[in-house]
């Protein structure tokens, strides 16, 4: 049977591991949490966290993207202009 832990317990655990104040078993121990569970809820941070930079990172570079493309358009309608008035 899976026990539900509050959002704060979760929280409070994985910031004293991430911050090395205590370690994964002590953790466990003190708030009665297998440890397979706190190393469980690392890994989701962890990709939670990573998710969250990979997501910033794809809109910006989609921003830079849209940018650049709009560059491009002005510049191949310059270079039309342009070839016109040579000939």
């Amino acid at each position: 049977m899976n026990k539900t832990y509050a959002q704060d317990t979760k929280d409070l655990a994985i910031k004293k591991i991430m911050n090395r104040e205590q370690r994964v078993p002590e953790v466990a121990r003190e708030l009665g949490i297998s440890s397979s569970t706190l190393y469980r809820w690392i890994k989701l941070k962890r990709e939670e966290k990573n998710n969250s930079k990979s997501k910033f990172l794809m809109k910006k570079l989609e921003s830079r993207l849209e940018e650049i493309s709009e560059e491009r358009e002005v510049l191949l309608k310059a270079a039309s202009i342009l070839a016109r008035e040579i000939r």
